[in-house]
C-alpha cells in the first residue's frame, strides 16, 4: 500500500474504504469502535491504523474474507497493538496459522526455501471461527473457489466486500490467469454474486461498482477461455511441464518461483475441472502422467 495518498474514502453511511494494492474495508460498529475488513500485506498495519486512529476510532476486531498474506499481512499488527480477533472460515484459519501449508500445497510437496518465505505467515495473531459468531452490523456469505472457504462480507450499508471472488474489468483488460484454488466452486460463486443485492461491491483488487453484472459475465467467460486454453493446449498429449511451459509463452505471465507455483497449482484444478467434466484424460505414457482431449 502506497503511503503517500492513501485516505478514509467513505462508501455508506458507516462503511469505509481504504483503496490500496489490497482494499480494506471499514466498518464502524459506533461512534468509537471499528471492524476492520481485510489488512492487506504487512506494511498495511500502521497506515490503516493511522486513517482511523486520526478520526478517534479503536479497531474491536478484524474480519478477513480468505487467508490469504495480501489479506492477512495486517493482522499481526493489530493483535500486537490492540489484542484483538481476528475472524475468518475454520478452514481459512488452517492456513492462516500454519508457515508454510499454503506454500506446500500450491508446491504439492515440501516447499523450496524460497517458496516458504514468499507465503510466510507470523505466528501469534488470535484467529477465531467466524461461523456461529454474532457480530453487529456484518453478515458473510459463502463465496469458495479462489481459496477453499473465502467469504464475502456484507455490512448494513449494504456493501459487499468480495475478497477475490472475481477480477475486475480492468485485470481482465491485461490478464487470462489468476490464482483459482477450484474451478467449479468459483463458477458457482461467480453465478451467486450475479443474483446478490448491494448498493456497492468492492473486490479486495480493483474499481468498485455498484453494478457488477457485466463484471460477472466477462469472468464467466473468462472460465470459458482458459478451459478452452487448455483443452488446446492438451490436443497432443502433454505433461503437466511441457502445458506450465505453453501457458508461460503464450500468455505472457510474470516470472518467478512464486508465480510458477501458483500457476501450476492453478494449471492442475484446470485439468481437474476438465477432466470431471469429461473433456480432457490423462494416461501414463513414456513413463509421464499426460492430459490429452479427449
Amino acid at each position: 500500500m502506497e503511503v503517500r495518498n492513501v485516505q478514509l474514502e467513505q462508501a455508506g453511511e458507516r462503511t469505509y474504504i481504504v483503496k490500496g494494492r489490497t482494499n480494506t474495508g471499514i466498518y464502524c460498529i459506533d461512534d468509537s469502535r471499528v471492524a476492520i475488513i481485510d489488512t492487506g500485506f504487512a506494511d498495511c498495519g500502521s497506515i490503516i491504523d493511522n486513517l482511523i486512529s486520526e478520526r478517534g476510532w479503536k479497531p474491536e476486531y478484524i474480519v478477513n474474507t480468505h487467508s490469504h498474506i495480501d489479506h492477512t499481512g495486517g493482522n499481526k499488527y493489530f493483535n500486537d497493538k490492540y489484542h484483538i480477533p481476528s475472524y475468518m472460515m475454520k478452514r481459512e484459519i488452517m492456513f492462516a496459522q500454519d508457515p508454510e501449508l499454503e506454500a506446500a500445497y500450491m508446491n504439492g510437496g515440501y516447499p523450496a526455501r524460497k517458496l516458504r518465505e514468499g507465503f510466510a505467515r507470523p505466528a501469534g495473531v488470535d484467529y477465531r471461527d467466524i461461523e456461529g459468531t454474532e457480530l453487529k452490523g456484518i453478515e458473510y456469505t459463502d463465496l469458495p473457489g479462489h481459496s477453499p472457504e473465502m467469504i464475502g462480507i456484507r455490512t448494513d450499508d449494504g456493501i459487499w466486500f468480495t475478497g477475490d471472488a472475481y477480477l475486475s474489468k480492468g485485470y481482465l483488460k491485461n490478464h487470462m490467469f489468476a490464482f483459482i484454488y477450484q474451478i467449479d466452486r468459483f463458477v458457482e460463486s461467480l453465478e451467486k454474486l450475479r443474483k446478490m443485492e448491494g448498493s456497492l461491491f468492492i473486490p479486495s483488487h480493483g474499481t468498485v461498482e455498484e453494478d457488477i453484472t457485466d463484471t460477472i459475465r466477462l469472468n464467466l467467460d473468462n472460465i470459458e477461455r482458459m478451459s478452452e486454453f487448455f483443452l488446446d493446449i492438451c490436443a497432443e498429449a502433454r505433461g503437466i511441464d511441457e502445458i506450465l511451459k505453453c501457458m508461460f509463452e503464450k500468455l505472457n505471465m510474470p516470472r518467478g518461483i512464486g508465480y510458477y507455483a501458483m500457476a501450476s497449482s492453478t494449471a492442475r484444478s484446470f485439468l481437474s475441472y476438465l477432466q470431471d467434466k469429461d473433456e480432457l484424460q490423462c494416461q501414463f505414457l513414456d513413463n509421464v502422467n499426460k492430459w490429452y482431449r479427449k
